[in-house]
């Protein structure tokens, strides 16, 4: 039996050297499966395929086309020319075994190839099909058609076989009458002189790109430098493909993949947010894979079996070197990369409260809305002010969107909303939606309240907010990501643009569209401590607290409006005293200023989606360097609960009874919709699913049994599962203390004031009423969740808008809390003007979304 064991082994062995020239056409493979298997990648993939029109589907499949036609030629080009490695021969494995293999490799030369190019249609049908239908119901908009494209791609897999074969039919007749094709010779070098003139235009651009890591360089000079490296590749792929000994058809493969890349790579530079929005993600991510499964094999597998060089190695080491050559070359700081913050030039303020080049510290911006602060309303002490207070949970467009939309209905609704509202501390994507929110809100007060000036869709704030928020900002990432930010990370330096400028393009486009302004793409208005309410004619806009994170000390950076570090020192010096502990001003630390798109996604920076953004810090006195990283703000903590827990720390600090004649409110938008509960009607007595659900009503989540992501690999597991989930504890955990705090305050402050004796019957006073909480979640609703992505179909979007604009039978807690809000506000019950506004338009009264 050990004898057969080995023999198998060896045999598999041989297996995987006849397969291993094809490695990257199924590695492309394997990496599709596993963007697609993310709800992201399903989201996407739905949204073009099912619910676009005719024309962005038909390009989907013609991209879904080209990458199997790339897997198919590829696999069989090298299949059928490359030389197999070899290994010593065990002796447990006879010459009959070999001869027996060889022969199945004859058949894999022809059967593989067809087999993974229809392989591609077969993947494609199949995430389809999972991102549109779960068991036997499909949960789809009106007037989509999942089923009917799942059979279009098993039928086009189909058809691609009988094509192969076909083709195969009509050389073995060619050759039958005398036409056989001659066979390419051994792959061969090209003659020296090419080689060494090739070699110099080569070393030069690496010398210039290097010398790009050393020095800062202007942005046209870098975009030069990009645009000849890229014309280089094509003319190198050109020259390899006229010199080298190849098939007339592989010439023709190899010159119009080249073509192709050179016009997407050139694009990507100028163009990545343009271009990437009217593509789309899907078809972004089909035409890469086919782009990158000719790109490997001719210049990695093809080369590096033929000559028997160490092709990827080479690649690896050279990108390690380049990565860290330009840190030996610099002494005096780390070198220059393509993933700084984007700066706009000059300086921003720092100091708090230093006239007009100063900035608005915490205490002038809460006297400022205080004094503009709407009308008061009944309270157990008398007249209270309702000041608002707002958390925005992370989780890119999802979240983005949930919020636009929650605030604007909430603007449409009680009228003058905002002048209640004094922060919104936000994370991600919750940051983007309440930049919307308050950019709308600025510009609501520059119209002077001309009807229809918000934007193309009317004088709606949630309908301007969700025409915003529903572009696609993921094909403009991928688009940079997979072009010209990939083959940066090939050189040294800073010459390509990078994904968060796409990004952040993106953002800009789409605002523009919609409004005609330029909002995001103009510096972040810092406030003037002339005027710290930041808005005209006595009004107000809510102060923007936008949470980053540190990669170095992992700590808050916080992006914002006005000056919550009025020295900017640090908070570990208890003489310094800012205003929020173990946190940092952004503009302290840069002092240069920033686009309103850059300081979004300086809270935004979703992991790996977008990079890391360099920090250089700056003294004042001309000197720079580079200091740390910042990602997303939920790295800390998902939802900005904590930030408002200092916040309130700080008020109590710098204005004494700040909450005199103060209602606060809290206002938690968050955008996790809680799973559905078992059926446990039928279930067992000893059912641990149902027994941990209603525990876990008790004791929490914790009591749940565990799903299982966590009961495999628990070694390997736990750490990173733990570590994700931390934000979110440790979010949960601040808005929970922020409700603590809230009620141990009024409680105190209510005991005091009431300072009443039990009447003659002994009774002891009425309790004293708790600090208004609401809270906005998403629903749970049958089908797919809204995907956490920078793209949402229509039918994410319509899932959204059930959660503000439907009743169910369930009931809906998010319209029980507007009503509470609204009474609390002194605006009267929400719930049902905000249904009937153009925000809600979009949903039917029978609880469907139209299907445009």
């Amino acid at each position: 039996m050990i004898a057969r064991i080995g023999r198998g082994w060896e045999r598999l062995k041989i297996v995987g050297i006849v397969l291993w020239p094809i490695r990257f056409v199924v590695l492309v493979m394997l990496a599709m499966i596993g963007i697609l298997s993310l709800s992201q990648g399903k989201d996407a993939l739905y949204g073009a395929v099912v619910e676009e029109s005719g024309l962005r589907a038909a390009a989907v499949f013609a991209a879904v086309a080209a990458w199997a036609l790339q897997t198919w030629y590829w696999a069989r080009f090298l299949l059928d020319r490359v030389r197999l490695r070899w290994f010593s021969l065990r002796y447990h494995v006879s010459r009959w075994d070999i001869q027996g293999i060889m022969r199945w490799r004859r058949l894999l030369r022809t059967g593989l190839p067809r087999a993974l190019g229809a392989l591609v249609f077969v993947i494609v049908a199949m995430f389809v099909y999972a991102a549109s239908c779960s068991g036997d119901a499909c949960h789809e908009i009106p007037g989509a058609a999942p089923l009917a494209w799942v059979v279009a791609y098993l039928a086009a897999a189909l058809v691609f076989i009988w094509l192969t074969i076909a083709r195969r039919r009509i050389i073995r007749t060619r050759r039958a009458h005398g036409l056989r094709p001659a066979r390419a010779a051994r792959l061969s070098l090209p003659p020296a002189g090419l080689i060494a003139a090739t070699a110099i235009v080569w070393l030069a651009l690496l010398s210039i790109a290097l010398l790009s890591a050393v020095f800062e360089w202007p942005v046209p000079a870098q975009r030069a430098i990009a645009v000849a490296i890229v014309l280089v590749l094509a003319a190198t792929s050109a020259v390899l493909a006229f010199n080298l000994p190849l098939p007339r058809w592989t010439r023709v493969a190899v010159l119009l993949a080249s073509g192709v890349s050179t016009v997407l790579f050139l694009l990507s530079i100028f163009a990545a947010a343009s271009l990437g929005n009217r593509l789309g993600p899907a078809i972004v991510l089909m035409l890469t894979a086919g782009l990158w499964v000719g790109a490997t094999s001719f210049f990695v597998a093809y080369p590096g079996e033929a000559l028997r060089l160490p092709v990827t190695t080479l690649i690896v080491a050279a990108a390690l070197i380049f990565g860290l050559l330009p840190k030996w070359l610099d002494g005096a700081g780390g070198e220059f990369d393509n993933h700084a913050v984007r700066a706009v030039g000059g300086m921003a303020p720092v100091a708090s409260d230093g006239g007009s080049s100063g900035r608005v510290s915490l205490k002038a911006a809460f006297m400022a809305w205080k004094q503009q602060a709407g009308p008061c309303v009944p309270g157990p002490t008398g007249c209270l002010t309702p000041m608002v207070l707002v958390t925005a949970q992370g989780g890119a467009s999802r979240s983005g969107y949930w919020v636009a939309g929650v605030l604007g209905a909430l603007e449409d609704g009680a009228h003058g909303f905002h002048r209640s509202v004094f922060a919104i501390s936000s994370v991600s994507g919750g940051s983007l939606g309440a930049a919307v929110y308050q950019r709308l809100v600025a510009r609501k007060q520059g119209a002077n309240g001309t009807a229809g000036a918000l934007c193309k869709g009317g004088d709606s704030f949630a309908l301007c907010g969700q025409r915003i928020l529903q572009n696609d900002f993921l094909g403009p990432v991928f688009f940079s990501m997979f072009n010209a930010d990939l083959l940066q990370r090939l050189l040294p330096g800073d010459l390509m643009p990078d994904r968060a400028e796409a990004l952040e393009t993106a953002w800009e486009d789409a605002w523009r569209r919609e409004t005609g302004a330029d909002d995001f793409a103009e510096p972040l208005q810092i406030r003037d401590p002339k005027n710290p309410a930041a808005a005209p004619d006595k009004d107000w806009l809510p102060v923007l607290l936008l949470n980053g994170s540190s990669v170095k000390t992992g700590r808050r950076i916080i992006t914002s409006d006005i000056a919550f570090d009025p020295e900017c020192g640090s908070s570990d010096l208890i003489e310094a005293a800012p205003d929020l502990p173990s946190t940092l001003d952004f503009f302290c630390l840069t002092r240069e200023r920033i686009r309103l798109s850059t300081a979004v996604h300086n809270s935004a920076r979703f992991p790996y989606i977008s990079p890391a953004g360099t920090l250089w810090a700056s003294d004042g006195a001309g000197h720079r360097w580079k200091s740390d990283r910042i990602v997303d703000g939920g790295y800390v903590e998902a939802q900005g609960a904590t930030t408002l827990v200092d916040l309130l720390g700080a008020l109590a600090a710098k204005v004494p009874d700040w909450d005199k004649d103060v209602l606060p409110i809290l206002i938690t938008v968050e955008n996790d919709p809680p799973g559905l509960p078992a059926d446990c009607q039928k279930a067992k007595p000893d059912d641990a699913t149902c027994n941990g659900e209603k525990l876990a009503k008790l004791l929490g989540e914790e009591a749940k049994p565990m799903g299982w992501a966590m009961r495999i690999a628990n070694d390997f597991l736990a750490p990173p599962i733990g570590l994700a989930n931390g934000r979110t504890g440790r979010g949960s955990y601040a808005a929970r203390a922020l409700e603590v705090d809230y009620n141990s305050r009024l409680f105190h402050k209510e005991a005091a004031a009431a300072a009443v004796t039990p009447d003659a019957t002994g009774a002891n006073p009425p309790a004293a009423p708790r600090w208004p909480m609401r809270r906005f979640n998403l629903l749970e609703e049958k089908g797919p969740k809204p995907a956490m992505s920078w793209y949402l179909s229509r039918r994410s979007q319509c899932s959204m808008l059930l959660s503000l604009c439907s009743r169910t039978d369930k009931g809906n807690h998010n319209l029980d809390d507007l009503d509470k809000l609204g009474s609390n506000l002194g605006a009267g019950p929400l719930a049902d003007g905000i249904m009937q506004g153009a925000g809600c338009a979009p949903v039917r009264p029978n609880g469907m979304c139209v299907s445009n």
